[in-house]
């Protein structure tokens, strides 16, 4: 068993080089039998007469990146929008972090109902009913509050925003 698992994991480890720059010549021995691995690349490269032992260098362009470097992130403006956009992710991450049954997908479909919430469109939809009509009131303030929890999230990354631009990166 552990020589089927070792022969799996030596065929995935190879399988992995053989898309790399480096050569390959690997021989492993087992109990009955003998592997031996080499990149076909690199086999005919030394069968042609290359001994490839030299590494060839390619020039690249500079990276502009110095120790006088700052975390610039860009401002968002504080306009409905960015409210509604902010009101969505509050409700992502409570869905997110909900006790029992909370997840990604829990997230994703409170992010989508808080969104809806914030512009009013899941009001008018719940009105639609006659069930609906009488939740419609508690929607529309779930909305108004996570458009405040929105505003205050815009108006957060804003603050850190100005806090990371005098950070310096070393």
């Amino acid at each position: 068993m552990a020589t089927i698992v070792l022969r799996a994991l030596l065929s995935c480890y190879c399988c992995a080089l053989a898309h790399s720059s480096m050569p390959l010549h690997l021989a492993v021995s087992f109990p009955r039998t003998k592997l031996t691995f080499a990149r076909p690349g690199v086999t005919a490269r030394l069968a042609a007469g290359d001994s490839g032992g030299e590494p060839k260098f390619y020039e690249t362009k500079k990276v502009n990146w110095s120790d006088d470097d700052y975390i610039i992130l860009p401002l968002i403006d504080e306009s409905q929008a960015n409210s509604t956009i902010g009101a969505a992710v509050v409700a992502f991450m409570i869905g997110l972090f909900l006790p029992i049954f909370g997840g990604f997908w829990t997230g994703v479909i409170f992010g989508l109902l808080g969104s809806k919430a914030k512009t009013g469109e899941l009001g008018s939809y719940q009105r639609q009913s006659e069930l609906g009509r009488k939740i419609a009131s508690f929607s529309d303030e779930a909305g108004s509050l996570l458009g405040q929890g929105g505003m205050s999230l815009v108006k957060a990354y804003n603050w850190c925003a100005t806090k990371l631009a005098s950070v310096r990166i070393k």
